[in-house]
């Protein structure tokens, strides 16, 4: 009988304690339908990838870009099996610093950390570089070119330095697959 009691006792008394803390509790983080969560969303979709090789021939792969968590991840899986090379990413819009972050690595040991955005008025939609710890760190950047519905260029670009021109490292034609 006495449990019953103590227990009682204890949820009369913890009750105001309780409704306190739920006041001073920081409200949960807001979701990702802001209008900026959506800017990457021409991207979404799976794609057919051609590009260009030392040789002259052709390179294949695939890419399968969803939006994931609550639709604030866009995840990317690449796979080329003739370059035996398959990777992933997930792009995120970060409030805090009011850009795109996405982390890439892949099964040679690759990791990339880019930050970008939209890229208005420049020759390309959307851009993210290489996040430079240092100085030893390169100059690099993918950007998207070219977007419509069902095609887009997609450019992996260096620099020598803070001046200099970006110019072409892999070049990949995308073509949207139809379900």
């Amino acid at each position: 009988m006495r449990l019953p009691i103590t227990a009682c006792a204890f949820a009369i008394l913890a009750a105001p304690a309780l409704a306190q803390e739920e006041q001073s509790a920081p409200p949960p983080p807001p979701g990702c339908e802001a209008p900026a969560f959506r800017q990457l969303d021409f991207w979404i979709g799976d794609w057919s990838l051609s590009w260009d090789k030392a040789d002259g021939s052709k390179g294949r792969g695939t890419n399968s870009i969803s939006r994931e968590y609550d639709g604030c991840v866009i995840y990317e899986e690449f796979s080329s099996p003739e370059m035996e090379f398959e990777g992933m990413s997930v792009s995120t819009y970060d409030r805090t610093i009011e850009s795109w972050r996405q982390t890439w690595v892949d099964d040679k040991g690759g990791y990339y950390d880019l930050v970008g955005g939209p890229a208005e008025g420049e020759d390309h939609a959307f851009a993210l570089e290489l996040a430079r710890l240092s100085e030893d760190t390169p100059y690099l950047r993918m950007i998207w070119q070219d977007v419509t519905e069902d095609s887009l260029t997609w450019r992996w670009q260096g620099k020598t330095g803070p001046g200099a021109e970006w110019t072409d490292r892999w070049v990949i034609e995308y073509a949207r697959i139809t379900p």
